[in-house]
């Protein structure tokens, strides 16, 4: 079966560009249709990092080997041949999947999913998830499909953001919300198995349980969280503020 990857430049901006990537693969449509295969696939990346890696997913885990390619300011061109199998299908359905982000009501891209829950990872530009909305989502998810990553809608104290309202909160405050938050998800992490992986499917009240703990989690959180907003808009205003005095004290001179 032999691959064609055009990606195409197709926005650009001061840190990312958008990159639209097309997929062919010529093979019989049956041929496609039996192996789950589309015959023709489109995707969008953001910025040449998100290109590289799809590329690289490619060569590592579907035996990809570049016959040819082609690179100039605005077209990215890559020949190839690859094996039909399950690896390559799983590439292109995750750069073609979409995830619903239950707190923001949209819609967006495998990639900007995990940049969501993940608050150090950059590689969209998507905005990442605030402590409550990851919560909330991971709620979500769970109902939803049965399952959840524990993992990413767990707080960490490493995350910058839980890190800054830590920060903004007093010894004690610190020390009742992180008690309460480790119950919590210690409940949580009773329903993984044994290996620290997801169990394959959970029933329905088990599923619901486990949203209920993530929810509980995002009500604790919550009214931590808004104090943190509200002072560090308080605080642009100030500095805007005292610009703006700045300013009419130069213009005055």
């Amino acid at each position: 079966m032999n691959l064609e990857i055009k990606t195409k430049k197709i926005a650009e901006g001061k840190e990312k560009s958008l990159y639209e990537i097309n997929v062919e693969l010529d093979a019989e449509c049956l041929d496609c249709y039996n192996k789950g295969f589309q015959k023709f696939y489109r995707g969008t990346v953001k910025g040449m990092r998100g290109y590289s890696n799809f590329i690289l997913g490619l060569e590592q885990r579907c035996g990809f080997k570049k016959a040819d390619e082609h690179c100039d300011a605005a077209v990215h061109k890559v020949s190839a041949t690859v094996q039909a199998n399950a690896d390559l299908r799983r590439v292109l359905e995750d750069l073609e999947a979409r995830y619903f982000i239950a707190p923001r009501n949209e819609w967006v891209s495998g990639t900007d999913f995990f940049v969501f829950y993940r608050p150090g990872a950059n590689d969209s530009d998507y905005k990442h998830g605030t402590p409550v909305e990851r919560l909330k989502q991971a709620a979500f998810d769970t109902r939803k499909t049965g399952k959840a990553w524990f993992d990413l809608g767990l707080l960490s104290e490493g995350d910058p953001d839980v890190k800054f309202m830590m920060q903004s909160m007093t010894k004690d405050e610190q020390y009742e919300l992180g008690d309460k938050l480790n119950e919590l998800s210690l409940a949580v992490h009773t329903y993984e198995a044994n290996d620290g992986s997801i169990e394959p499917k959970l029933r329905l009240n088990e599923a619901d349980k486990v949203a209920k703990l993530f929810e509980q989690m995002a009500d604790l959180v919550e009214p931590f969280w808004k104090k943190v907003e509200k002072e560090y808009e308080a605080k642009k205003e100030e500095i805007f503020s005292e610009m703006q005095k700045e300013l009419k004290h130069e213009e005055s001179q």
